[in-house]
C-alpha cells in the first residue's frame, strides 16, 4: 500500500485481514456476515474492537 497512514502498524494488518476474510467467504453475503467474520479474526489476534455505531441522522432543513 502506498498511502501514508498515521497508524499504519495497526491499519495494514486490519486491511490485510479484511481481504483475507473477503477472499475466504467470496462475494454475495450481507455486510453483517463479513463484519462478524472480521470481528472473529481481529479478536483472535487479541485486538479489542468496537462495533459499528449508527450514524445519527440530522433532521431535514425546514
Amino acid at each position: 500500500m502506498s498511502a501514508d497512514l498515521k497508524h499504519k502498524e495497526i491499519t495494514y494488518p486490519i486491511i490485510k485481514d479484511f481481504y483475507e476474510v473477503y477472499n475466504e467467504l467470496g462475494h454475495g453475503f450481507l455486510e453483517s456476515v463479513y463484519d462478524r467474520a472480521l470481528e472473529i479474526v481481529l479478536t483472535g489476534y487479541g485486538l479489542r474492537i468496537e462495533k459499528i455505531r449508527p450514524y445519527p441522522r440530522q433532521s431535514a432543513a425546514k
